[in-house]
């Protein structure tokens, strides 16, 4: 049997954003979300070395990790 497709320690990760505004997490309307992110570039552009962690974290969400698959050739 000869092998078709072999992969391994194969995986998907997203890293997933959250951004805190007081105590409750911040979800904006499209309007909200395209001024503020016109705020932001121009934020960028005034002070382009300010940090930008100021209030938000980061969470990694594996979706798949070290999978292993064989798939055997196939026959006609």
């Amino acid at each position: 049997m000869t092998t078709g497709i072999h992969a391994e320690n194969q995986g998907k990760q997203y890293l997933i954003r959250h951004e805190r505004q007081g105590q409750r997490f911040a979800y904006d309307s499209l309007g909200e979300s395209l001024v503020n992110g016109g705020k932001a570039f121009c934020n960028r552009l005034l002070h382009p070395f300010a940090s930008r962690s100021t209030m938000s974290t980061q969470e990694e969400f594996w979706a798949l990790k070290d999978i292993t698959m064989k798939s055997s050739k196939a026959t006609e």
